[in-house]
């Protein structure tokens, strides 16, 4: 009989589950069953706008979020199609740079040739093979 002395006791020191709303400060009790017809009607009404208002919260979120989403894949396409371009235009410098840089070794080269001046003594070129032979 003490087994079913401590039975009672436990199951009355037991708590019942609640359930604390966030959004609201409501406590609701967990039951089985309903003591009285009709008495839990006013609390699932309740639960029931909470949930359709959180739902209606997280669709909008949603849309906006695709909306955000919409925005910046637009944005991405402009900057992808800006940065094509960009790149063609400094494909085009490039290719302006490398010629201007070899008219210059060009321009450079002939004026190195023309600017040679040979100094000492005088030569006369009448026979080229003794020439040829005394270099």
């Amino acid at each position: 009989m003490d087994s079913d002395q401590d039975y009672t006791t436990d199951e009355d020191k037991r708590k019942k589950p609640t359930e604390t709303l966030q959004y609201f400060s409501v406590e609701v009790q967990n039951k089985k069953t309903p003591d009285k017809k009709g008495e839990g009607k006013g609390k699932e009404d309740l639960i029931l706008a909470v949930v359709n208002w959180m739902q209606r919260n997280i669709e909008k979120e949603l849309q906006e979020r695709k909306n955000a989403q919409k925005n910046c894949l637009t944005e991405i396409k402009n900057l992808k199609a800006e940065n094509q371009q960009i790149k063609k235009e400094n494909q085009n410098l490039n290719q302006g740079v490398q010629r201007l840089s070899e008219r210059a070794e060009n321009m450079e080269n002939g004026n190195r040739k023309n600017s040679v001046v040979v100094q000492g003594l005088p030569i006369e070129v009448n026979n080229g093979e003794e020439l040829k032979e005394g270099l």
